[in-house]
């Protein structure tokens, strides 16, 4: 009895091998969730933190979600262009070049307007393709029907 659960076992295993690496190749027919819009505030410029969010973002846009960024408070800080840009994870790149690549990719990434105003920060002091927010920007990403949020 006892050889014949763990064969069972074995070959459950083996199955969930071979299916599920498929299921987390990318390829977006074999995934199991709706494409839903994904909203990700990101209030913090800890590089930790950031290198968390920002991965996640890649994650879900490569499952081919609609993915917006809204990087509020000490966030803003990620898009500047010409600070110090830290490499932090295992991609070997900074996250202004991870945030300009997702937003080639089609991320929406935008910046908080009363925070970049506060902090003095014009357009030419972002990184290529970052949006300053208004509420005409911000409201329509986060409120569109099914969108799911998660900040940082």
């Amino acid at each position: 009895m006892y050889l014949k659960r763990l064969t069972l076992m074995g070959l459950f295993c083996w199955l969930f091998i071979i299916c599920g690496s498929e299921a987390w190749s990318g390829d977006k027919k074999l995934l199991k969730e709706p494409l839903t819009p994904v909203f990700v505030s990101i209030s913090t410029d800890d590089i930790m933190d950031a290198d968390a969010a920002v991965h996640f973002v890649e994650q879900v846009a490569k499952r081919g979600h609609q993915v917006s960024i809204l990087l509020n408070s000490r966030g803003v800080r990620l898009a500047l262009a010409n600070v110090a840009k830290p490499i932090y994870g295992k991609q070997n790149k900074s996250i202004q070049d991870r945030l300009q690549a997702l937003i080639k990719d089609g991320v929406k990434v935008i910046v908080c307007f009363g925070q970049a105003t506060y902090d003095g920060r014009k357009k030419a002091d972002l990184i290529d393709g970052v949006t300053i927010g208004s509420a005409d920007i911000v409201m329509p990403a986060l409120f569109e029907k099914q969108t799911k949020v998660i900040s940082w």
